[in-house]
């Protein structure tokens, strides 16, 4: 096995395709991980573009074992220790690496002793899926090496697990199915009222130029992918690199003829990624965004995609809690090595702790 650092020069179409080989042979797959993400994000959503890429190759180079892509985060007087920090960009909703399924435990321990062996003292993962297979990797890995973790922040993020329907079926409240039904009846009186799923190479320009339209109207006329260049560049590349391999789809409510609620998804084997909606405020009133996720929860067009679960991206708080019942626990930290890195880690999450329970603790 070899370790080695590699920069942005190093990211050759050679090197794309063994990345995306482990991608898609990862134990956790990760679509924000993926080059059809990561790379337009890279060239369109952050400044710094001096990612470090943390590389474990078999023994003659010829196979990617475990990836992890890493941005360098500048000692503060607050965290007075060097750092590297899984990339992040503002439209990625998980962080983590990669690791190809069948490594064992030598080669993970190769990994991060590889990307502690420079100065780093910390290492951070915003977003991690904390029931995932890579997380417990990086964890029995940690205690082997003799780093300590410490929790950031952790919450429940909403998701749906495919296979039985009556689960997500009593999770609504009766009374809001029959709400929505009639929202659907209100909505089908004005004329067609239609429901379709597009994915992987049907994905058209028609498609996305739909979903832009819808996505950028309301509060987000400031926040969304129509927003700035940036952003719009971002979307169109990214498309692109997820169509050309399979790895996009949308599913849309449509009106005579016409888009009024889109929601975009990405999938990576058997594992689907939620990633953003948009409607028509013109059918405010109906809910449009909400009937298309329950058009979809109804149409059973996941298992038929043979999706064995998604993950909505979504924060604490949002609509998608109310459809979707399953749960998955993300969290965010530190992995520290050395003595005094961890004690300054034990150090803040002790004052965590008691600023939560100050903030909890009930007022006279």
């Amino acid at each position: 096995m070899r370790f080695e650092w590699l920069g942005m020069d190093d990211v050759t179409p050679a090197f794309v395709s063994r990345w995306r080989a482990l991608g898609l042979a990862a134990t956790t797959p990760n679509v924000y991980l993926m080059p059809e993400f990561m790379l337009p994000a890279i060239r369109y959503l952050v400044s710094d573009k001096t990612h470090r890429f943390a590389a474990l190759w078999n023994a003659d180079r010829s196979e990617l074992l475990v990836l992890g892509i890493f941005d360098v985060v500048p000692r503060t007087w607050h965290f007075p220790f060097s750092r590297l920090s899984a990339a992040k960009s503002k439209h990625s909703f998980q962080t983590g690496v990669l690791v190809r399924s069948g490594v064992d435990s030598v080669a993970v321990d190769r990994f991060v002793d590889g990307v502690f062996g420079g100065s780093w003292s910390a290492l951070r993962f915003k977003e991690l899926r904390e029931d995932s297979v890579v997380f417990r990797q990086l964890q029995e890995s940690a205690g082997r090496l003799g780093l300590s973790w410490f929790v950031d922040r952790r919450y429940m993020r909403a998701s749906l697990k495919l296979g039985d329907d009556s689960t997500w079926r009593s999770h609504i409240p009766r009374l809001r199915h029959k709400r929505l039904q009639r929202a659907r009846k209100k909505l089908a009186a004005l004329g067609t009222l239609e429901f379709r799923v597009v994915s992987g190479k049907d994905v058209s320009q028609c498609t996305t130029d739909e979903f832009l339209r819808l996505e950028g109207t309301g509060w987000k006329c400031e926040s969304g992918l129509l927003a700035n260049r940036d952003n719009t560049q971002f979307f169109a590349e990214m498309i692109r690199a997820c169509r050309e391999h399979g790895m996009i789809f949308f599913y849309e409510l449509v009106l005579n003829g016409a888009v009024i609620a889109s929601t975009s998804n990405f999938r990576i084997n058997e594992k689907g990624f939620a990633f953003k909606t948009g409607h028509d405020r013109a059918y405010a009133t109906t809910c449009p965004g909400i009937l298309a996720e329950y058009a979809f929860l109804e149409s059973g067009a996941a298992s038929r995609m043979r999706l064995d679960e998604i993950e909505s991206g979504s924060w604490v708080g949002s609509f998608m809690e109310g459809l979707w019942p399953d749960r998955i626990p993300m969290v965010s930290g530190h992995f520290f090595a050395g003595k005094l890195p961890a004690v300054y880690g034990s150090a803040r999450d002790r004052l965590r702790a008691m600023r939560s329970n100050a903030m909890e603790r009930p007022t006279a």
